[in-house]
């Protein structure tokens, strides 16, 4: 991986890791349940973890999975 792109994705990281803080998603809520699936895949990006969908799933194997966004 180039500098650059380890750069990109400690700031990614380093940005997701706020999410619980962002006044959008605790205004949100309460109304639905967007901000906790935004959380979860906050957490599971900054410590490498899976995520529980029905079974264990990396966060490229869900987007690829459930979501249909192609691996890459």
């Amino acid at each position: 991986m180039h500098r650059r792109d380890v750069r990109s994705l400690r700031q990614s990281v380093g940005a997701l890791a706020t999410a619980r803080k962002w006044p959008v998603l605790v205004d949100m809520n309460a109304e639905g349940d967007y901000p906790e699936v935004l959380w979860l895949y906050a957490d599971a990006v900054a410590t490498d973890a899976p995520i529980q969908a029905g079974r264990q799933l990396t966060v490229e194997e869900s987007y690829r999975d459930s979501l249909g966004c192609p691996a890459g």
